[in-house]
C-alpha cells in the first residue's frame, strides 16, 4: 500500500544571502548526492535501479541567481545511475538477504517563494520488484523552506527520500520473511540412468558389453566402415519451484541405439567390435564428464532449461570431436598399435571417473 511521509523542515537565517556563483551558465544545474546514510537495511539488499520514468530529461527546476531563474536539475549521470551508485557506494548491503530491483516510477523537485522565504519541494514514487514481479511502492513527499542554495537542499530532500524508501521496504521485508522471494536458490540432482522402457536402446554399462546382435541396422554399403555405431547422451529434467527454492532434477542416459548401428556380416570379427565397443565407451566418459558439468555450474532461476540445453550442446560437440579423432587416430582401428593405446586410455578414464 503506498505510504506518504511529510517532515517540513523549516530553516531560518538571520541574515539574508545571495550568492551569485550558483547561476548556472548551462540549461540545467547537475546535483551530486551525498555519500552518507543514516540507516542501512537488514532484511533486504538492493540489485538494480531502474528509471521508469516517462521523461527523463531531468528531475525538475530550482531557482538561482539574483534573477530567480528557474533553473532545470538532474543528478549526476542521471537519475538511476546516481541512485545506483548512492546505494552501492554508501548502504552496507549483506548479499545473503533477499534481493530487490528498485523502479522509480516519478520523482519532482520544485521551487517557490513563500513571502521572504522560498521552499523546494520533493515528490517520489519508489517501486520493488523481485525477479520482474512488483511486490510493493512507496511514496515520499518533502519540503524544505531555506534562504542559502536551493541546489543543496533539493539533494537533501532526495536523498532522505530514497532512505526512507529503502527503510520501508526493509520493514516490509522483515515482516513479511515468511512469503517474500529469499535470494532464488537452485538444488541440482543429477542421476545417470542405467535402464531404457525402449526395447531398441540400450544403457550403458560396464557389465554389458556389445555383441553383433545389438548391430540391426542395414549396412550402408556405400560406406568404407565394417561397422557403425550409434550412440549418445540423452538428457531429461523435472523442476519443482517452492517460493525462491527449485529443485532441478537431471536425468542422463548414454544410450545406444541398436536400430541405426549396423556392421557388415562379412567383417564381424572381434578386433572390429572391440573398436565399436571403445566408441560406446567415450559416449560414456563424455556423458560423465556432462554430469559434472552440471553438479558444478551456477544455474539461474529463471533460465536453468538453455543453460542445461548449451551444456547438452557444448557436451555433443565435445564428444563428436573425441569420436573424430579416434577413428582418426586407429584409421576405424585398422592400426592396431593406435587402438589398443586408445582401448587402454578409454579404460582408465572410465575406471578413475567412478561413474558407472
Amino acid at each position: 500500500m503506498p505510504r506518504q511521509f511529510y517532515l517540513p523542515i523549516v530553516l531560518t537565517i538571520l541574515l539574508f544571502t545571495t550568492t551569485a556563483s550558483n547561476a548556472q551558465t548551462s540549461d540545467t544545474r547537475i546535483i551530486k548526492l551525498k555519500q552518507k546514510a543514516a540507516y542501512h537495511p537488514k532484511a533486504m539488499h538492493i540489485v538494480s535501479v531502474k528509471d521508469d520514468r516517462e521523461d527523463t530529461a531531468d528531475i525538475g527546476y530550482i531557482r538561482t541567481g539574483l534573477g530567480q531563474k528557474e533553473t532545470h536539475i538532474n543528478l549526476d549521470n542521471g537519475l538511476a545511475a546516481a541512485v545506483s551508485q548512492f546505494i552501492f557506494n554508501n548502504f552496507d548491503q549483506d548479499v545473503s538477504t533477499p534481493e530487490f530491483e528498485m523502479h522509480i516510477n516519478n520523482l519532482e523537485v520544485s521551487d517557490k517563494p513563500i513571502g521572504l522565504k522560498k521552499q523546494v519541494d520533493m515528490r517520489l514514487k519508489i517501486s520493488f520488484y523481485q525477479h520482474g514481479n512488483k511486490i510493493t511502492e512507496f511514496t515520499a513527499s518533502n519540503y524544505i523552506q531555506y534562504m542559502d542554495d536551493a541546489g543543496s537542499r533539493a539533494e537533501q530532500l532526495i536523498r532522505q527520500g530514497i532512505e526512507y524508501c529503502i527503510k520501508e521496504i526493509d520493514n516490509w521485508a522483515a515482516q513479511n520473511s515468511n512469503t517474500v522471494l529469499a535470494r532464488p536458490q537452485i538444488n541440482v540432482i543429477v542421476t545417470i540412468a542405467n535402464t531404457s522402457d525402449d526395447p531398441d536402446i540400450i544403457v550403458y554399462s560396464k557389465q554389458r558389453p556389445l555383441t553383433f546382435d545389438d548391430f540391426r541396422a542395414t549396412p550402408d554399403d556405400l560406406s568404407f566402415a565394417a561397422a557403425a555405431t550409434y550412440s549418445g547422451t540423452g538428457m531429461s529434467y523435472t523442476a519443482e519451484r517452492m517460493n525462491s527454492k527449485t529443485t532441478l532434477k537431471v536425468t542422463i542416459m548414454p544410450t545406444f541405439s541398436k536400430d541405426k548401428s549396423w556392421y557388415k556380416k562379412d567383417k564381424n570379427s572381434p578386433r572390429v567390435l572391440k573398436h565399436e565397443q571403445v566408441h560406446f565407451d567415450i559416449t560414456a566418459i563424455k556423458t560423465c564428464e556432462l554430469v559434472n558439468s552440471i553438479r558444478s555450474f551456477n544455474f539461474s532461476a529463471d533460465n536453468y532449461a538453455k543453460e542445461l540445453q548449451n551444456l547438452l550442446k557444448e557436451n555433443e560437440k565435445q564428444t563428436g570431436e573425441m569420436q573424430q579423432q579416434y577413428d582418426k587416430e586407429t584409421n576405424h582401428g585398422t592400426i592396431l598399435l593406435k587402438q589398443q593405446e586408445w582401448a587402454n586410455m578409454v579404460a582408465e578414464k572410465i575406471a578413475a571417473q567412478n561413474c558407472f
